[in-house]
């Protein structure tokens, strides 16, 4: 199972993709959100943060997490879904990213900041530090513009992608 998790950054193995598929994501929650973002994108660089509504997305509302980018660098949590804040043990609405992540936060920093440098989707799949029933997670990151255009809003959608004992290699297989 490693050996699927190729990368490594800030302690953290993962495997990233660029291309949302039914061949890369079997999760049709994710591809779901992908078709949302584009649609919502049109034409644009990106599509608007003010255009993107959670309360349209039920299936995942509880997960999805709103995050902005602070002029330091960090990020700052707009929402953080209430299954996202029972698997963390806290609701971070309104928190610091770097208050409240503790050793993960290079990690999340990188992926975020990547995803608004390419101005598209960024899909992962990491092992979590804090999660001991979660053996794996799967995430999409989504870029949103500000107002005036600019990349400033991540919308993260998280899942459980295998669990403690469940990791196999038809699991994994998925992501090659």
């Amino acid at each position: 199972m490693t050996d699927e998790l190729t990368e490594e950054l800030a302690g953290i193995r993962y495997r990233e993709a660029t291309e949302i598929t039914a061949g890369t994501v079997a999760n049709p929650r994710i591809r779901e959100l992908y078709r949302y973002w584009l649609m919502k994108r049109g034409s644009a660089a990106l599509p608007a943060k003010r255009d993107f509504d959670p309360l349209g997305h039920p299936q995942a509302l509880g997960t999805l997490m709103i995050l902005e980018q602070l002029d330091d660098g960090d990020y700052l949590y707009r929402l953080h879904g209430t299954k996202a804040a029972e698997q963390f043990g806290r609701d971070l609405t309104g928190h610091r990213l770097r208050e409240a992540a503790g050793p993960v936060v290079p990690f999340f920093i990188a992926k975020y900041d990547r995803c608004l440098e390419l101005g598209r989707p960024l899909y992962t799949v990491h092992r979590p530090v804090q999660m001991r029933t979660v053996a794996l997670l799967e995430r999409l990151l989504m870029p949103f513009a500000d107002s005036a255009g600019r990349p400033r809003f991540v919308v993260a959608f998280t899942a459980p992608y295998a669990l403690t004992g469940e990791v196999s290699e038809q699991t994994t297989s998925r992501m090659t």
